[in-house]
């Protein structure tokens, strides 16, 4: 059985609620319609999840999916972006729906992002469906802030504009913030160097490279390169991570925090492998990831850091996977290493929660809601003794005390 609780915003609790009704106690979860077409209309929880045993569940923004023992999927929630799965966009499937598309194939594992869902299969094939994000090669050069008038520009006026884009896009402490839509580089994260004006303009003074929005409501297959397996999935706010067999990790989508761990700010339409050690577990936040290396158990973070999300003791962000020195220097000390091995990560829009071969819990991030499971006192002041309100992040892994 399943049960939910929260607000209802778009029917991602999938018990056929009025818009952005709120459950404040757990609801047992169920739908009386298999069919998209019916889905918001039909009445009752008794109905499709309720025949089946669930054994795989993920949210997003607004939408939830779920698999159950035989490998079926199931989707209810916003569907503007197609994130359902049931080959039509709807405003929205207020009960749990098959995802025929994916019938020939048996899910194992689920993730939900923002506006799309990931899907694997005990093939180790990888499908998406909901906002995918292209590379679109008639973009104008407005998104660049520049106008009609960007292929009249004197040759000045180019390097400046060439230099502060570059400048942002591949350095870490640029102080201006990141647009949607953002150019695609090689599949390499090296600085694009040479060449760079060819991605800013062609002859006519277009964008090659810039990023639009594609909706696709039926699940596609992710071609990873050399057909590689995969072994875990994670979704975040337009962008996936997913581990291949061997630990490799590939990543995809907007990259405007870094959170793609490929040391630069270019998106990526398609799966590009990170550098880095082999991984064991990976999860995506709203702009950041978070990885554990395989071997020593250590996690490893990059992205968007200004809560302290990404546990490296300051609020502040990465372009590359960056060690999470807390649990590192701890397991370099003499009869601590076992205990603070990192086993799994989780994260939410803007915190993260690790969990050690122990079973211990560590989190790390924004706080003003209650997500760091701590009363307000604990914890309520800074390393220099000043007072910390609810609203601040907690930049270092805190152990969470969960005795009765």
């Amino acid at each position: 059985a399943v049960y939910v609780w929260g607000a209802s915003n778009h029917g991602a609790l999938g018990v056929d609620a009025e818009p952005k009704e709120e459950y404040f106690l757990p609801t047992h979860l169920g739908g009386a319609s298999n069919d998209v077409r019916e889905a918001g209309g039909a009445a009752g929880r008794g109905g499709i999840l309720c025949t089946r045993r669930i054994t795989g569940l993920a949210g997003g923004d607004s939408h939830s999916v779920a698999i159950d023992n035989i490998g079926n999927v199931y989707a209810w929630g916003r569907n503007k972006e197609g994130q359902a799965g049931q080959g039509i966009r709807s405003d929205s499937v207020t009960t749990p729906c098959l995802v025929e598309a994916l019938l020939h194939e048996r899910a194992v594992a689920v993730a939900a992002g923002a506006s799309h869902t990931l899907c694997l299969t005990k093939s180790g094939r990888v499908y998406a469906f909901g906002a995918h994000h292209k590379k679109n090669e008639d973009a104008s050069m407005a998104f660049f802030g520049v106008g009609s008038a960007a292929g009249e520009l004197e040759e000045q006026k180019w390097r400046m504009i060439e230099e502060s884009h570059m400048a942002y896009f591949n350095n870490s402490t640029a102080g201006i913030h990141a647009r949607e839509d953002v150019p695609d580089s090689h599949s390499s994260g090296a600085a694009v160097g040479e060449g760079s004006r060819q991605i800013l303009r062609s002859d006519n003074g277009q964008s090659t490279s810039a990023f639009q929005r594609e909706i696709r409501s039926t699940p596609w297959n992710v071609e990873l390169p050399d057909r590689e397996t995969v072994t875990h999935i994670a979704a975040g706010h337009c962008f996936s991570a997913v581990i291949v067999q061997g630990g490799r990790l590939y990543t995809w989508g907007y990259n405007d925090s870094g959170q793609l761990g490929l040391g630069d700010r270019y998106s990526r339409e398609a799966p590009t492998f990170v550098n880095g050690p082999p991984v064991r577990a990976v999860c995506c936040g709203e702009q950041h990831m978070c990885v554990i290396e395989r071997d020593e158990g250590v996690p490893f973070s990059s992205g968007h850091g200004v809560f302290g999300q990404l546990g490296l003791g300051a609020k502040r962000g990465t372009l590359v996977l960056e060690k999470v020195t807390h649990f590192a220097s701890a397991l370099s000390t003499e009869g601590l290493g076992p205990s603070l091995a990192c086993s799994q990560v989780s994260a939410g829009l803007y915190h993260t929660v690790f969990l050690t071969v122990d079973g211990d819990v560590y989190v790390c991030g924004h706080r003003e809601y209650g997500q760091q499971g701590q009363s307000t006192d604990i914890g309520s002041h800074d390393a220099g003794g000043g007072e910390r309100s609810r609203s601040d992040g907690v930049t270092v892994p805190t152990y969470l005390c969960l005795a009765a």
